[in-house]
């Protein structure tokens, strides 16, 4: 875990705006913040270094560069992905030549401005947009393959989006959804488990679904997305529509998940003190291109080569950047 003293020198030194510091530091909990050492406030990052994929090189600016010629360990590899939007006569890219990897057990942020291609390069990873054969990898199968089903990948691919549907009935109607599809049962032990990896108290089980908070009905979708088991879960900014207290649930539920369960996670957000708070690497996009990938912990380095090396990232972290709209 990479601390940093929460001072000023600390904060000039890091090219990040106080301010966002601040906001990270006040909206993280004692237990994920680090507490404070001789009575000065720390900010923990989630410091992915020790688990760099040894496939990928990590060159001395901080990249990680995924090395096409060697079998990775990535949890999702993804190498030279090109996407064109379906409209007009398909010659604008929505992404473009998009290589990177995806550490297991492991938060990984994507991040960027609006119309980077975020939204479409999530879609890709569970292919509910296709992506071209032999570009996208989930433990070194290409997921076009007919080894890998797409409804094999949807059950090892979990996805939870912006806004939470759930259906009519009771909220552990909700979580048997999915297994029920398969001809799984789950028993109310299973559900009062998931509910608490969730962070619900077990006696929302009964609560009808549409009596819910858009907090709680997020936390519920999660719970939903768990119970088929999956072994990644694709976010795409799950708590861009709830409050400050329902965010920090949501994002300590799934912290809590990848410590304990090992669970991949890849987490599209705009929200810089998020990224800060929850992730372990991010991958910049900006124009359907990936700009910078890097540990976040480097983000609070002072060494003026890495924040050089890095200055898009910083700029996105301080609102700087700018993209096209017409990407999603």
């Amino acid at each position: 875990m990479f601390s940093a003293p929460h001072s000023a020198s600390s904060v000039e030194n890091s090219g990040i705006e106080e301010p966002l510091l601040q906001r990270a530091v006040a909206a993280t909990s004692p237990a994920d913040a680090g507490g404070s050492v001789n009575g000065e406030v720390t900010l923990s990052v989630n410091d992915s270094s020790a688990g760099l994929n040894p496939s990928s090189s990590s060159f001395s600016d901080g990249h990680l560069r995924p090395d096409p010629d060697q079998p990775s360990h990535a949890k999702f590899s993804v190498r030279h992905l090109t996407v064109r939007s379906p409209k007009g006569d398909g010659s604008r890219p929505l992404l473009s030549d998009v290589s990177l990897e995806v550490p297991p057990g492991e938060i990984t942020a994507l991040v960027g401005p609006s119309g980077s291609g975020k939204t479409t390069l999530l879609r890709t990873l569970n292919r509910l947009t296709e992506p071209p054969s032999n570009s996208v990898f989930l433990d070194n199968t290409d997921i076009t393959s007919s080894k890998l089903p797409v409804t094999s990948l949807r059950r090892r691919v979990g996805m939870l989006f912006q806004t939470p549907s759930l259906f009519d009935g009771t909220v552990a109607d909700n979580i048997r959804f999915g297994p029920n599809l398969e001809g799984r049962q789950i028993p109310d032990e299973k559900i009062h488990e998931l509910l608490n990896l969730s962070g619900i108290e077990q006696s929302f089980a009964e609560r009808d679904s549409r009596s819910l908070s858009g907090g709680q009905a997020q936390r519920v979708a999660l719970a939903r997305a768990l119970a088929n088991e999956p072994e990644v879960l694709l976010l795409d900014e799950p708590t861009s529509a709830l409050d400050p207290a329902a965010t920090l649930k949501v994002e300590q539920a799934v912290q809590a998940l990848c410590r304990g369960q090992g669970l991949t996670v890849v987490w599209v957000s705009h929200s810089a003190e998020q990224v800060l708070r929850v992730s372990h690497s991010l991958v910049l996009l900006h124009n359907g291109a990936v700009a910078d990938s890097l540990p976040t912990s480097l983000l609070l380095s002072p060494d003026p080569a890495l924040r050089a090396a890095h200055h898009l990232a910083h700029e996105f972290l301080g609102g700087l950047l700018e993209g096209s709209a017409d990407r999603e």
